[in-house]
């Protein structure tokens, strides 16, 4: 599964696609998939140094 990750601070440049293994799911849980998601300039904000 790919995922946006952040290894440092920073602005955009620092975002990386990762791949990910898909998690392993117990009786109670559920995976859902995701088809789009946004961020907001707040968490733009949070982010930089």
């Amino acid at each position: 599964m790919r995922a946006i990750g952040l290894m440092q601070y920073g602005d955009k440049s620092v975002l990386q696609e990762i791949e990910m293994k898909t998690p392993l799911l117990g009786d109670n849980d559920v995976l859902i998939e995701v088809y789009a998601a946004g961020i907001n300039p707040m968490d733009c904000g949070l982010q930089k140094d």
